[in-house]
């Protein structure tokens, strides 16, 4: 079975595309209403800051990391008395790194219990050095308001950067150039706009359909295999475990197949951590032995990641966590524990993601073919229902402008045309069902189960048809008997 889905826009790519609009031009980017929160929230930010210019303003970004981040060094350089806060816990998150840079050019910036409170004023810097050992969006923040300080240079002084194919996103999305130390310049296309992190969760679905069914695939519109998308890299990794990815006019189109996951997988997470509560949800349900590395940075997102998934994955998965790597290796569903299971998002969209693959109610693995099966006799007895009811939509404009004889004339040519319809699907359906292709065919998780059930609707459908529409043409010829005086 293939399905087409259409990804949400990528936040991180948006909100880039919203701040440089701002610089450039002093107003507020438009957005489109599906999507995600964190661009809404952003949206909403920017305003407020575009109408208070000069003057100042609380400015509110909920739990948006990357706004957070940004907004202080725009706010840093845009005249005003600001209150840049949040929620609880992101005003918890590193911004000491950040801060300290910009107050080494004249920015005044303060932290209170409510939030930084920043006066903006005009600040100039030719070269700037940032430390970005917990975060890059302090680089990306820099990178974002180069034009209003005048910055050419950008340094780090640490040596471990974290997510790198962000800075590299935000040096595309920004139509000024400043040479980045210790990066090279960006020469990819930025590629569709479509979110490559809500594409994993996708992947991860086709593999584990894949690997229950014996197939999926999916049509991803909206994302190019050639992306500066950072999570882009999940293509590559899932054709390791049989997922293939082929690019279309409008998308991705991935196929998984039934695969043995007997190897143990490790993967470097350093530029890329917002993939690991999925991909670690998806080996503990498999399962699958998969090593995340360098997950020293999950601790300053949303939620405390890594000790939320090691805790929260234990009853389905082994787990082990050192100071900068995380491994989960999946237990045979039979040796879990009875449900009903329970896993707490703590706020954090990713961790949500992740618990999409909890089963909280454990289903018989035949569950969900059978559903489609019993779904199939569901709507074409239904449709054979209305019938007899006569709740199928119909054209009735001209009907008050036609004597009645015509308008049960043309009732009766209906009535044998539906009937034409029910004979034709008795007939092929009875041939369909009588085929080698329905006889010999079986449910890939109920072997023992012929597929002619699945088929059975159709002439059981027509069959049902005919009768209401025998009860409906009587109907419709007495009435041609029935005189106007005898209606009642």
């Amino acid at each position: 079975m293939k399905t087409a889905i259409t990804l949400p826009r990528c936040k991180s790519v948006i909100i880039r595309q919203m701040f440089v609009h701002f610089v450039l031009n002093g107003d507020v980017m438009p957005i489109e209403a599906g999507d995600c929160e964190d661009i809404r929230v952003t949206h909403d930010a920017l305003w407020v800051v575009c109408d208070s210019v000069g003057r100042g303003s609380i400015v509110n970004v909920g739990e948006c990391g990357a706004a957070y981040r940004f907004l202080m060094a725009l706010l840093a350089v845009t005249p005003g008395a600001w209150l840049l806060t949040g929620a609880p816990r992101l005003l918890q998150r590193p911004m000491e790194e950040l801060v300290e840079t910009l107050c080494s050019i004249g920015g005044r910036i303060k932290r209170e219990a409510s939030g930084w409170r920043i006066e903006g004023r005009a600040l100039s810097a030719k070269r700037l050095t940032i430390d970005c050992h917990r975060t890059s969006q302090f680089a990306s923040a820099l990178l974002l308001v180069a034009p209003k300080m005048g910055l050419e240079e950008l340094e780090f002084s640490s040596a471990g950067i974290p997510s790198r194919p962000y800075i590299q996103m935000t040096r595309l999305c920004t139509p000024w150039h400043v040479w980045v130390g210790g990066l090279p310049e960006p020469d990819g296309p930025l590629g569709r706009v479509g979110d490559w992190s809500a594409a994993l969760f996708w992947y991860a679905t086709a593999l584990i359909r894949g690997k229950r069914l014996g197939k999926a695939s999916f049509e991803l519109q909206g994302i190019s295999l050639q992306s500066a998308q950072g999570d882009a890299v999940v293509a590559g990794w899932f054709a390791r475990l049989g997922v293939e990815s082929v690019e279309t006019e409008t998308g991705v189109r991935i196929t998984a197949r039934e695969v043995e996951l007997a190897m143990p997988l490790r993967l470097d997470v350093a530029d890329h951590p917002d993939v690991v509560p999925v991909l670690a949800a998806m080996a503990a349900v498999l399962p699958a032995d998969i090593t995340f590395l360098h997950t020293r940075n999950l601790r300053y997102k949303e939620s405390d990641r890594v000790r939320q998934l090691a805790e929260q994955l234990a009853p389905f998965a082994e787990i082990e966590r050192t100071e900068d790597s995380l491994r989960v290796r999946g237990r045979v569903r039979d040796t879990w524990p009875a449900p009903p299971f329970g896993f707490h998002t703590r706020h954090d969209h990713r961790l949500a993601m992740a618990g999409r693959y909890i089963p909280f109610i454990t289903d018989p693995h035949w569950s969900e073919e059978i559903v489609l099966t019993l779904m199939v006799y569901m709507a074409v007895l239904s449709a054979t229902l209305a019938i007899r009811k006569g709740a199928h939509i119909r054209m009735t404009a001209f009907d008050a402008y036609l004597p009645k004889k015509v308008i049960l004339a043309s009732d009766v040519l209906a009535d044998l045309a539906v009937m034409a319809l029910g004979v034709a699907l008795v007939v092929y359906g009875i041939k369909f069902c009588n085929s080698p292709l329905s006889i010999r065919g079986k449910y890939a998780s109920l072997p023992n189960l012929s597929k002619v059930w699945q088929y059975l609707p159709v002439p059981v459908a027509g069959a049902g048809m005919i009768i209401f529409e025998l009860e409906q043409l009587f109907l419709h010829i007495e009435a041609f008997f029935v005189k106007e005086g005898n209606e009642t």
